[in-house]
């Protein structure tokens, strides 16, 4: 809501800041010659992409696999994204999924999961009614790497606690969903990354503070005096 609250040159100054010191990051030399087999996977999540979607992020898209950096970009559809930012996105993706999608979602999707039967019109309409057909649960995956399309359909996968206790782990033990709940509310998971809530609302309102500050520029010299000669 904050961050919403902001104004246009003020977004776009934030957004701005982060994208440069991951493109300086990518752009070190030391950083390039370190083998890839030795790199730690870092995983980048963000949420309501469109707001980062900048020109700039075009180049840590195609730099990030050999960094072994992992992006998790969450937004509502397609058209929130500049359409060179769209190219660069699919592009890179090595597995692509795609479940029920508007109609304009779904003629982008649909030439880049499924090969018509005839490549006129009609035989491209066919697949883009059928990505917006899809029932829930239902997904067309392509992996690009391997090749081929295939449909999954989510309920035949597993959740976690119907897994035998050795595919689970570390995180097995428990045979109910409330025994598995119970399990990883006593993990803990991440606790080398995560920060406390309270912390980070801190910093963000002290950071915020800062920039929307507005101070009153420093004179070095009095005002003139206005002498009244009536």
């Amino acid at each position: 809501k904050e961050y919403d609250s902001l104004r246009p040159a003020t977004r776009r100054e934030w957004v701005e800041s982060t994208l440069n010191k991951v493109n300086a990051f990518l752009s070190d030399q030391r950083i390039r010659q370190i083998f890839t087999s030795k790199r730690t996977p870092f995983y980048l999540y963000i949420d309501e992409f469109q707001n980062f979607a900048t020109q700039s992020f075009i180049e840590t898209l195609s730099e990030a696999r050999k960094y072994r950096l992992s992006l998790i970009l969450a937004h509502q559809n397609l058209s929130q994204l500049p359409k060179e930012l769209q190219a660069s996105v699919l592009a890179n993706c090595g597995v692509v999924s795609c479940f029920r999608v508007s109609r304009k979602d779904a003629q982008i999707m649909a030439k880049e999961l499924l090969t018509p039967l005839y490549k006129l019109p009609p035989g491209w309409e066919l697949n883009i009614q059928e990505l917006q057909e899809l029932s829930q649960r239902y997904c067309f995956v392509k992996n690009k790497a391997k090749g081929g399309v295939i449909v999954i359909y989510t309920p035949d996968v597993p959740y976690p606690w119907q897994l035998p206790s050795e595919a689970r782990g570390e995180l097995g033990g428990g045979t109910t969903e409330e025994e598995f709940k119970e399990t990883i509310e006593k993990t803990q998971i991440g606790v080398k990354y995560f920060k406390d809530r309270k912390k980070i609302a801190r910093e963000y309102k002290r950071r915020l503070e800062k920039l929307t500050a507005s101070k009153e520029p420093k004179t070095f010299r009095e005002p003139k005096k206005i002498k009244n000669k009536n």
